[in-house]
């Protein structure tokens, strides 16, 4: 079995082909999530949980921004994909230190993350 450790923030993760993946855990029927959505979702929920410690609604964020309300949005809905540029100014304006997260930290339970994959638009930061 081929494996790849990837350390990230201190904390190791363990990558390996999805066929080994697939034998190990063997088909449980429990639902998969991708990752893509996980991240997005998971992202999505501090950037939300950001902007309501510092008070401001979506609309607010996305004037200091200098980004559609939409943007801001979409983002904490884990729809569109933001650069590391728009979290950084974000939390900038957020009050926020660079590093910081969501205490919890993870996809929220009310979160919508599915396993059917989809080929999420790129924003820009």
């Amino acid at each position: 079995m081929r494996k790849v450790t990837l350390i990230i923030d201190g904390d190791d993760y363990v990558a390996l082909p999805k066929a080994d993946y697939l034998r190990l855990v063997g088909d449980a029927g429990e639902e998969t999530l991708d990752a893509l959505e996980f991240t997005l979702a998971s992202l999505g929920h501090d950037l939300r949980v950001a902007r309501e410690y510092a008070g401001l609604t979506q609309a607010e964020l996305a004037k200091k921004l200098k980004k559609a309300q939409t943007t801001v949005s979409q983002s904490e809905a884990g729809k569109i994909r933001v650069g590391e540029a728009y979290v950084a100014k974000l939390l900038r304006v957020c009050g926020l230190p660079e590093n910081w997260r969501a205490p919890g930290g993870g996809v929220p339970k009310r979160a919508s993350v599915t396993s059917s994959g989809r080929n999420g638009r790129r924003g820009r930061s």
